[in-house]
Protein backbone atom coordinates (compact mmCIF):
# COMPACT_ATOMS: atom_id res chain seq x y z
CA UNK A 1 0.00 0.00 0.00
CA UNK A 2 2.95 2.23 0.23
CA UNK A 3 2.47 3.15 -3.97
CA UNK A 4 -1.40 4.29 -2.85
CA UNK A 5 -1.96 7.39 -2.84
CA UNK A 6 -4.94 9.57 -1.50
CA UNK A 7 -6.05 13.05 -2.61
CA UNK A 8 -8.90 15.45 -0.94
CA UNK A 9 -10.26 17.30 -3.76
CA UNK A 10 -13.50 20.14 -3.93
CA UNK A 11 -14.75 18.60 -1.05
CA UNK A 12 -14.59 14.64 -2.13
CA UNK A 13 -12.12 11.78 -1.25
CA UNK A 14 -10.59 10.38 -4.62
CA UNK A 15 -8.84 7.17 -4.13
CA UNK A 16 -5.99 6.73 -6.76
CA UNK A 17 -5.61 4.03 -9.17
CA UNK A 18 -3.11 2.02 -7.31
CA UNK A 19 -5.54 1.57 -4.45
CA UNK A 20 -8.19 0.88 -6.46
CA UNK A 21 -6.19 -1.54 -8.06
CA UNK A 22 -5.16 -3.19 -4.52
CA UNK A 23 -8.79 -3.48 -3.92
CA UNK A 24 -9.91 -5.22 -6.86
CA UNK A 25 -6.75 -7.55 -6.51
CA UNK A 26 -6.83 -8.29 -2.48
CA UNK A 27 -8.99 -11.19 -1.10
CA UNK A 28 -8.81 -9.15 2.34
CA UNK A 29 -12.12 -6.91 2.24
CA UNK A 30 -11.61 -5.97 5.59
CA UNK A 31 -8.33 -4.23 5.03
CA UNK A 32 -9.87 -2.68 2.14
CA UNK A 33 -12.82 -1.23 4.39
CA UNK A 34 -10.41 0.25 6.69
CA UNK A 35 -7.89 1.99 4.03
CA UNK A 36 -11.36 3.37 2.43
CA UNK A 37 -12.76 3.79 6.20
CA UNK A 38 -9.48 6.46 7.12
CA UNK A 39 -9.63 7.69 4.02
CA UNK A 40 -13.06 9.11 4.71
CA UNK A 41 -12.39 10.21 8.57
CA UNK A 42 -9.54 11.71 7.29
CA UNK A 43 -11.36 13.91 4.72
CA UNK A 44 -13.81 14.41 7.37
CA UNK A 45 -11.24 15.55 9.80
CA UNK A 46 -10.02 17.51 7.67
CA UNK A 47 -13.11 19.37 6.61
CA UNK A 48 -13.75 19.80 10.55
CA UNK A 49 -10.26 21.28 10.86
CA UNK A 50 -10.82 23.73 8.47
CA UNK A 51 -14.31 24.56 9.67
CA UNK A 52 -13.12 25.37 13.04
CA UNK A 53 -9.91 27.24 11.60
CA UNK A 54 -11.97 29.28 9.72
CA UNK A 55 -14.15 29.97 12.96
CA UNK A 56 -11.17 30.70 14.89
CA UNK A 57 -9.58 33.14 12.08
CA UNK A 58 -13.12 34.79 12.51
CA UNK A 59 -12.85 35.13 16.17
CA UNK A 60 -9.30 36.77 16.04
CA UNK A 61 -10.75 39.42 13.43
CA UNK A 62 -13.46 39.61 15.58
CA UNK A 63 -10.74 39.98 18.76
CA UNK A 64 -8.69 42.31 16.87
CA UNK A 65 -11.53 44.51 15.55
CA UNK A 66 -12.69 45.20 19.12
CA UNK A 67 -9.14 45.84 20.76
CA UNK A 68 -7.94 48.49 17.53
CA UNK A 69 -11.54 49.91 18.23
CA UNK A 70 -10.83 50.42 22.33
CA UNK A 71 -7.82 51.76 21.37
CA UNK A 72 -9.07 54.35 18.95
CA UNK A 73 -11.22 54.97 21.75
CA UNK A 74 -9.17 55.65 24.23
CA UNK A 75 -7.12 57.57 21.73
CA UNK A 76 -10.51 59.30 21.09
CA UNK A 77 -10.82 60.29 24.96
CA UNK A 78 -6.99 61.23 25.68
CA UNK A 79 -6.95 63.65 22.31
CA UNK A 80 -10.91 64.99 24.56
CA UNK A 81 -8.88 65.28 27.76
CA UNK A 82 -6.18 67.22 26.49
CA UNK A 83 -8.42 69.60 24.29
CA UNK A 84 -10.25 69.90 27.76
CA UNK A 85 -6.67 70.56 29.42
CA UNK A 86 -6.01 72.85 27.01
CA UNK A 87 -8.85 74.82 27.68
CA UNK A 88 -8.25 74.64 31.27
CA UNK A 89 -5.04 75.70 30.63
CA UNK A 90 -5.86 78.59 28.43
CA UNK A 91 -8.79 80.03 31.06
CA UNK A 92 -5.63 79.18 33.94
CA UNK A 93 -3.72 81.51 31.98
CA UNK A 94 -6.75 83.96 31.38
CA UNK A 95 -6.85 83.69 35.22
CA UNK A 96 -3.59 84.38 35.64
CA UNK A 97 -3.36 87.25 33.20
CA UNK A 98 -6.20 89.43 34.83
CA UNK A 99 -4.95 88.69 38.48
CA UNK A 100 -1.59 89.80 37.03
CA UNK A 101 -3.04 92.75 35.58
CA UNK A 102 -4.63 93.96 38.58
CA UNK A 103 -1.32 93.56 40.76
CA UNK A 104 0.04 95.58 37.73
CA UNK A 105 -2.61 98.17 38.82
CA UNK A 106 -2.39 97.81 42.06
CA UNK A 107 1.39 98.53 42.21
CA UNK A 108 0.80 101.55 39.20
CA UNK A 109 -1.64 103.07 41.40
CA UNK A 110 0.92 102.82 44.38
CA UNK A 111 3.51 104.61 42.39
CA UNK A 112 1.66 107.12 41.42
CA UNK A 113 -0.03 107.40 44.92
CA UNK A 114 4.21 107.94 46.12
CA UNK A 115 4.92 110.11 43.07
CA UNK A 116 2.31 112.33 43.41
CA UNK A 117 3.05 113.06 47.60
CA UNK A 118 6.63 113.28 46.53
CA UNK A 119 5.17 115.98 43.98
CA UNK A 120 2.80 117.65 47.11
CA UNK A 121 5.73 117.58 49.52
CA UNK A 122 7.88 119.42 46.75
CA UNK A 123 5.51 121.84 46.27
CA UNK A 124 4.88 122.63 49.70
CA UNK A 125 8.59 122.98 49.97
CA UNK A 126 8.29 125.41 47.22
CA UNK A 127 5.53 127.85 48.48
CA UNK A 128 7.34 127.71 51.64
CA UNK A 129 10.25 129.19 50.30
CA UNK A 130 8.48 131.41 48.09
CA UNK A 131 6.36 132.63 51.33
CA UNK A 132 9.38 133.18 53.20
CA UNK A 133 10.78 134.92 50.53
CA UNK A 134 8.24 137.25 50.27
CA UNK A 135 7.82 137.39 54.39
CA UNK A 136 11.45 138.58 54.04
CA UNK A 137 10.90 140.95 51.81
CA UNK A 138 7.94 142.50 52.95
CA UNK A 139 10.05 142.77 56.56
CA UNK A 140 12.39 144.45 55.19
CA UNK A 141 10.30 146.95 53.50
CA UNK A 142 8.19 147.23 56.37
CA UNK A 143 11.23 147.79 58.21
CA UNK A 144 12.45 150.46 55.85
CA UNK A 145 9.13 151.98 56.17
CA UNK A 146 9.43 151.88 59.66
CA UNK A 147 12.82 153.48 59.61
CA UNK A 148 11.89 156.21 57.08
CA UNK A 149 8.77 156.55 59.91
CA UNK A 150 10.53 157.34 63.30
CA UNK A 151 13.19 159.21 61.16
CA UNK A 152 10.50 161.66 59.93
CA UNK A 153 8.94 161.89 63.23
CA UNK A 154 12.56 162.59 64.87
CA UNK A 155 13.13 165.09 62.45
CA UNK A 156 9.63 166.76 63.18
CA UNK A 157 10.51 166.76 66.44
CA UNK A 158 13.87 167.82 66.13
CA UNK A 159 12.97 170.81 64.16
CA UNK A 160 9.92 172.17 65.40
Amino acid sequence: LGVAVLYAQQGGVEVGEAIVDLLHSTADNNFSAIKIQSAVRADAHRKRYHRAMAGIISLQSACRGAKARKAFETMRLVAADTDKEAETSSEKEKNAERVQARIRGILARKEYTEAKSAVVVLQSAARAIVCRQQYLLAKSGVTVVQSRWRAMVQRGAFVS
